[in-house]
């Protein structure tokens, strides 16, 4: 420990120290778990995207001894082969690489040891950087390509204004086109809306004459001088009004 370090003085002022105290004041500093805090945090272990495959698999390996370590001073005890168990399927859900998983998978199946575990992972490890790599140098000769393409295409766009004007007249006489044909079917939706109006107010018209006609012959000598009858206009006789009349025919 440094000199600095407060649990340093602790234990140094600490009277009558005994092993079983100082360990449980080394496991107070450095925030050891009970046996199923550690297995649950096993189970719930994931390799994180800074993190290598080899770190993460050391990682587990460490939870998983002190799971074994605590599980012997715990109430609830924990066996090693399903401690093991765990590890293995941790370590199997918890890569991110789908490559060093596949690489790994039979010698998760068939587990030995972890010293064959963690050759096995750094060598999968090395062939997909070698993997990426390769991949990475040829995505750059298609983006170079690609880009070399666009240089000839727009080389090409500058050496001729001509096919660039060309193109634009093209296009505006596209566009005059399609405002020409918009314009011509409002047109023809007004003259058909004119024709429709003149015949529905003509048919209007005639009927209001008829009925002005009908209307002028039902009249007396005092109605046409502007006073007031009560007669029918229908029937010409007193007592009723034209839309009460029953009669067919025209008296007047």
């Amino acid at each position: 420990m440094s000199p600095s370090l407060t649990l340093r003085n602790v234990l140094e002022t600490t009277k009558d120290l005994k092993l079983e105290i100082l360990v449980e004041y080394i496991e107070a500093h450095y925030d050891e778990r009970n046996a199923t805090d550690l297995c649950s945090k096993l189970t719930s272990m994931s390799q994180s995207p800074e993190e290598s495959a080899y770190s993460f698999a050391m990682r587990c390996i460490e939870v998983r001894q002190k799971v074994i370590r605590a599980s012997e001073k715990s109430d609830i005890q924990y066996d090693e082969p399903l401690v093991n168990k765990l590890f293995l399927r941790t370590l199997e859900r918890g890569l991110i690489s789908g490559y060093v998983l596949q690489e790994i998978k039979p010698f998760l199946r068939s587990y030995t040891s972890d010293s064959a575990l963690i050759n096995c992972i750094n060598k999968a490890s090395a062939a997909e950087k070698e993997r990426q790599a390769v991949q990475c140098k040829s995505l750059k000769k298609s983006t170079s390509k690609v880009y070399e393409l666009k240089s000839e295409m727009s080389g090409k766009s500058e050496a001729s204004p001509s096919e660039n004007n060309m193109s634009k007249l093209l296009s505006a006489v596209e566009t005059l086109s399609t405002q020409m044909s918009s314009m011509r079917s409002e047109m023809n939706d007004l003259k058909a809306k004119r024709q429709y109006d003149s015949k529905y107010y003509g048919k209007c018209e005639s009927k209001y004459e008829n009925n002005r006609e009908r209307f002028d012959r039902k009249k007396c000598e005092k109605c046409k001088e502007g006073e007031r009858c009560q007669h029918c206009y229908k029937c010409g006789v007193d007592g009723h009004m034209a839309r009460n009349c029953r009669s067919s025919g025209n008296s007047r």
